[in-house]
This record gives structure tokens, sequence and C-alpha cells, in this order.
């Protein structure tokens, strides 16, 4: 049995196998929508349901030989070991690893163990990346007395396939069968010539630092800083999902027009915790504000001609950061969230869950519903002390629903820019920019960019909306916004 084990790897995109037919699965998690690991945002949704039991699917049948009489005939259903292989990989995903456990048939339960299967997926995860969303499942048929089930799984350094085996008991293995890394391209307007890369430290706990990079332009001249906030989630310092990395571009784009840009990697990611007792300022202010005194104290960079630039969750920290270090030249929030969370998350997955064809609508509904329950215990703050709702504890929402994003954003006294892409499901110009606009109408210092036809990252959009937009390759941060980005650096540096 080769539980978790790995075969050689495909040297190519997977492109040589067989045809099959694809079933979608809905991953209710949007790229800005979750705290902390993406993962740990579908929860156990499905717990009602038998944790070991795949029921099989029966038919009646009349025999050739005897039209007269009818036999049973048993046999596998399909979509139900689809939604059970999927269910054993995500609760995997979830650092659930004896949920994922029971879901072992009886003999298989002998040859595996809870600290097998984590130490099994932690190899994965090394090799690649964090874990971003199931893309899709698909029924194989019969294969070494068992049922063969492919899944396809995205994660943030490649896509990985992995062939998982069940019968009526149960998983009886899973193996990672073949991958493909993600192809990040240069964007053509990134002069690498004109710049170059520095390592950085940041600390952000005593026993965490954060790895990042400064792209300073090349000469000997000071020139204006920039620090990139990230969104939600455990990003890396360039924002890597699939093939995008959307802060890489940005600082690059930004260092090719003279500016600096510090960008690091995100707590979440870096240091090692739970979740339950981290706030909002342990996830993001703290170390924006650390990020803003290194870049500031370099000796290429003007002390007094320092920005900050957050993106989603950044982007709503903005204000928070600004009121905190009050010698910022001015600040640029990106697709800046300006309602509650729980509303955005609930019209977030209502969106996505309107994409998947293959759901009924009860189906929908019920998806729906769980979702409104946990949007509902956010705004209650009904979490308890070691619950994660949503991939985050009580603190985090707690701290969260006492900042007032549009209030400390109408007190500013500073240059702003407020980005937003016209085809951005997750932050939309209607329900978030509008207020934005309302809000800061009687600042003078705000200027507003909306873009017609990008999306959440800034990337070219067209066609439907969905998360599969961020894995086109080739597929960079809009030149029209660095050179928006550039020039409001310019004119308040």
């Amino acid at each position: 049995m080769f539980m978790g084990g790995r075969r050689t790897k495909h040297d190519n995109d997977g492109s040589d196998r067989r045809p099959r037919s694809r079933r979608q699965f809905l991953q209710a998690v949007a790229v800005a929508s979750t705290p902390f690991i993406a993962g740990c945002s579908g929860g156990e949704d499905d717990e009602s349901q038998s944790p070991t039991a795949i029921p099989e699917q029966t038919t009646t049948a009349t025999p050739t030989d005897s039209p007269t009489t009818t036999e049973t005939v048993t046999g596998p259903d399909p979509e139900r070991l689809e939604q059970q292989a999927i269910r054993f990989l995500e609760r995997l995903a979830n650092g659930n690893f004896e949920a994922g456990y029971e879901l072992f048939a009886p003999p298989a339960k002998e040859s595996v163990t809870v600290s097998t299967l984590e130490q099994e997926w932690s190899a994965v995860v090394a090799e690649s990346g964090e874990y971003i969303e199931v893309v899709e499942a698909a029924y194989e048929g019969d294969t070494q007395n068992a049922q063969q089930i492919v899944v396809e799984v995205r994660f943030s350094e490649k896509q990985q396939r992995f062939d998982v085996l069940a019968n009526a008991e149960g998983i009886l293995s899973f193996l990672l069968s073949g991958g493909a890394e993600y192809g990040w391209q240069q964007p053509s307007y990134a002069d690498r010539a004109a710049f170059s890369d520095q390592s950085v430290t940041l600390t952000a706990t005593e026993s965490c630092d954060l790895g990042g990079t400064l792209s300073i332009p090349d000469g000997s001249e000071e020139c204006p800083g920039v620090v990139i906030v990230h969104g939600s989630g455990p990003n890396d310092r360039d924002g890597t999902l699939g093939p995008s990395k959307p802060y890489k571009e940005l600082a690059w784009g930004l260092a090719s027009k003279g500016v600096g840009v510090l960008r690091y990697d995100k707590r979440t990611a870096a240091c090692s915790g739970d979740g339950t007792d981290i706030t909002i300022d342990g996830v993001v202010t703290d170390d924006a504000l650390t990020a803003l005194d290194k870049l500031r104290n370099h000796d290429r960079i003007a002390a007094d001609e320092v920005f900050v630039a957050g993106h989603s969750l950044g982007g709503k920290m903005v204000p928070r950061i600004a009121t905190r270090d009050d010698t910022l030249a001015g600040a640029i929030m990106l697709a800046a969230p300006a309602r509650g969370r729980a509303d955005i998350i609930v019209d977030q997955v209502e969106y996505l869950l309107s994409l998947e064809e293959d759901l009924s609508d009860t189906e929908r509904q019920q998806q729906l519903e769980t979702i409104r329950q946990q949007a509902e215990k956010i705004r209650t703050l009904d979490i308890a002390d070691d619950e994660l709702v949503r991939g985050a504890g009580r603190p985090f929402w707690r701290t969260l629903q006492e900042y007032d994003q549009t209030a400390t954003a109408a007190a500013l006294n500073l240059p702003l820019l407020l980005a937003q892409g016209r085809r951005d499901y997750q932050v939309t110009v209607e329900d978030e920019l509008s207020v934005w606009r309302e809000v800061l109408s009687e600042n003078s210092n705000a200027s507003f960019e909306v873009y017609d036809n990008l999306n959440h990252l800034f990337e070219q959009s067209e066609g439907e909306m969905s998360p599969d937009e961020y894995y086109r390759p080739d597929s960079p941060v809009a030149e029209t916004v660095i050179d928006d980005l550039a020039a409001f650096v310019e004119k308040h540096a």
C-alpha cells in the first residue's frame, strides 16, 4: 500500500493522461476571505454524514435470459466516492489528521497512524506550498479490487494530483501521483537592469523572524519607498497564488520606475501558532510598522518619502497603520473592504455557489446556510476559546470588529489613493468603493482609480469572473496600475 507515497513525477503538465469526465467542486473560500490558512475556511461542514461508510448505488435490472424476473445489481456511487475523497484530503489540509484517520476502512487503519498522516501531509506541503483548494475530483473506476478517485488539488506553488483508493468501508490509501509547477513570468514592464533585490529580516516575535526583499533602484541618490501589506491568508512576500505573484510584480514594476519597495513574508506564513489568540495587530499592523521602520532607516530611502500600500485586508488596515505612523508621506489602499467581514464572506460564497452548475438548489442553500451560520458567529463573537471560525479565533474577529476602517480613514490628514478593479467579485466597486467615496467625499487628499477590466489581483479579466482567473499564466498586475501608483508616489514624495 503506497499510503501517501509519491511516484516519479510527470515531466509535463499531465496532458498525456487519458481524457476523463470532470466534476467541478466549490472551494467556498475566496482569495481574500480567510485570515489564516486557506484550507481552514472550509471547516467540517459535512460532519453529520457517516465518517467512514461509502453507500453503494443499487439498481434493479432485468436479465436478458429471463424477462419475467429481476435481480438487484449493486455498484459504487461515483459521486459519493468523489465527495469522500475530497473530504479526506480537506481534513488533512485543515490539520485534522485524527478526523482524516477515521475515514480509513478498518483493515487500512492497521497500516497507518495519525502521526504518519501528519508526516506525509507535511512532506506534501513542503514540496507544494500552502494548500489552496480542491479543484476537482473524478471517479476512475475499479482498480486493485478498490475504487479509484483522482483528485486535483491546488497549492500555492504547484497543482498536485492525488490517486485515492476506497471501498464501501472507507479510504484504503492515497498517493501523490503527479504535479505541475506554476510558471511565473516576469512582466515586460519590469526592468531588471534598473534595480536590485536585497534580502532583509524583520523581527515579528521573540521566536520568529520574517524574511523580506527590498527592491532598490540602482544609483546613489535617495529615493521614495513603499511597504506592501498583504491581503488575507498566510501569504509569502510575493503574494504567491498559483502562477500569480502580485506583490513581486508591484515591487519590480515600481522599482523599475525609481521607487524602493519592501515586501515581506506574513507572520501567519512564517511563524507557528494555532490562530486562536492572534489579533489584527498581530496579523497585520505590528509587522507593517516594523517594515516601515526598516525601510525608512535604509541609507538609500528618503525617510520623509515613505508610503504604505495595502491590498485587500491589508488595504483595510492601512488607515490603522497610518494612525500609528504619523510620518508617512501617503497611503495606498488596493481593493480595500469598507463593510464588515461577515457580510463580505456571505456575498463572496453566494456568488461562487452561483457558478456551480452541478449543485442542486437544495445543496446550494445548505452550503449557503452553513456560511451564514459562520458569519453569524463572527458577528456575535459566539466563538469558544479554542475554536477557529473561518481560520481565525475570537480575538481576531473581536479586534477586527472593534476597528472602524472608514472612520479611521476619514480622520487621516495625508494623501490617499484608493484603487479598485471593476471585475473584482470579492471586494466590489458597488458595495465597497461606493462606501469609501461617500466617507471620503470631503477629503481633498483622497483620490480614486477604477479599472474596468481588472480583477481582485489587478490582473486583466474577461469572461466569467471566478477564482480560476488567478491561475492563468502570464497575467501580471496591469502596467497601468504600476504607472498610477508610481505617479501618486512621485506627486506626494
